[in-house]
Formats: C-alpha cells, structure tokens, sequence
C-alpha cells in the first residue's frame, strides 16, 4: 500500500527546502487561517513558488474569490477547505478551480465523547458530490470553551476512522495528532490513502525539526 505524506504548517523558506527534500509528496501552506503557522496569501504563494513538490493551500471561512485568486497565483496542486463550508461551498468553487479539492471532515477527539459514523459519512458523500476529489479526517476538540478544528495534536478513534475511510467516496487522508512514534499504528488500522500533520514534526509552531521530519517519512514507510 502506498501511503501518501503531506507535511503541514510550513512557514518558512528553510522549511520548504526541507519538506521537499524529505520524501514527502506534499508541502501544506495555511492561508488566512486562525493558526500560529498561517499566512498572508501573498506569503503563501511566495513559498510554494520555492516548492519542489506540489502545495496543497489551506482555508478555512475565506471567500470563494480569495480561495480561487490564492490558488492560481500559487499554481497549487490542491486547495484545502478546512472549516465548517458546506458542500454548497464546494460546489461554488468547483468551476473557479483547475486544482483539486479536499474537504477537511472532524471527528470528535478521544475522550471527548462517540463518533457518529454514518453522520461522517453521509457529510463525505455530500462534498464528494459537490466537487471533492480528497477526504481529510481530523481531530475536533473543545478546549478552553472553544471548538478547535485541526491542530489540536489529539487523535480520534481510529477503529471508527478505519471503517469511515473503508465506506468513503473518495480517498482519505488521516491527520490529528500523528507523529514519528505513532504514524505507522494509524497507517495499518485505518489504511489511509495519505497521512497529515503539522505539530508532530515540529520544535515550535511553525517550525519543523530535521530529524522529527525524517523520522516521520521513516515511519510512514516502514508500515507499508
């Protein structure tokens, strides 16, 4: 099986080269987004014009306008629709785009309560429908009275990930709270078509560390 990477949240020049050089199949770059690893879009299209592998730019409640004049100004592989959009949001940014289009889908955090399988589902078919080509799941927590969606460094239950991403429409990719050390358990419970993360290779945010990086691609192709 083959598992493709996505390393998230890189912020600077150094970290491009480095995310290009490690064997990963793609670089993530937030646009606009409530992070300490976001961008400016103009910054974001600085970084990925440095990439040597495909950008995937990620969004979460920015208009349709800005997704679609961010994206072609980066020439990205992909845009990254992270938030709350609906698949009508999709939809309407479907024609704007000659990229692809993944669709972040949440799943409560372990602990914090049942994953309603069939409600994930039925969300997933509705964005494949809409113009979706990827399915991205991850980790959704409240954490100081706030709903954190993503970057949340906590995982979800992943035998009910595994049966979502065998029923989906489209390929999956897994993200929440991965890292070197438990990245190749994921991979080999819930067979993903890709894996994501941000935080688990990284000495401070926005900030990827060498080795947590290499260790990272080690893993993910020890397991498969």
């Amino acid at each position: 099986m083959d598992c493709r990477i996505k390393i998230c949240g890189v912020t600077r020049e150094e970290d491009v080269a480095l995310v290009s050089a490690s064997g990963a199949d793609y670089v993530g770059l937030l646009v606009n987004m409530p992070s300490a690893r976001t961008l400016t879009p103009e910054r974001a299209v600085e970084l990925a014009a440095l990439s040597g592998i495909p950008a995937i730019l990620l969004f979460m409640g920015s208009p349709a306008e800005l997704v679609a004049e961010t994206a072609r100004a980066a020439r990205a592989a992909g845009v990254q629709i992270q938030g709350d959009e609906t698949p009508e949001f999709i939809a309407c940014i479907r024609p704007l785009l000659d990229c692809e289009i993944w669709k972040g889908i949440h799943l409560p955090a372990a602990g914090d309560g049942d994953c309603d399988e069939r409600a994930a589902l039925d969300l997933m078919r509705l964005h494949a429908a809409a113009g979706a080509d990827r399915l991205l799941l991850d980790t959704v927590s409240i954490e100081g009275g706030k709903r954190r969606m993503g970057g949340t460094g906590r995982v979800y239950d992943w035998d009910a990930a595994a049966r979502i991403a065998s029923l989906s429409p489209r390929p999956v990719f897994m993200a929440g709270g991965l890292n070197p050390d438990n990245v190749a358990d994921a991979i080999r419970r819930v067979r993903p078509f890709g894996v994501d993360l941000a935080g688990g290779v990284e000495s401070a945010p926005g900030i990827k560390d060498p080795a947590k990086v290499a260790a990272f691609v080690r893993s993910v192709r020890s397991a498969i």
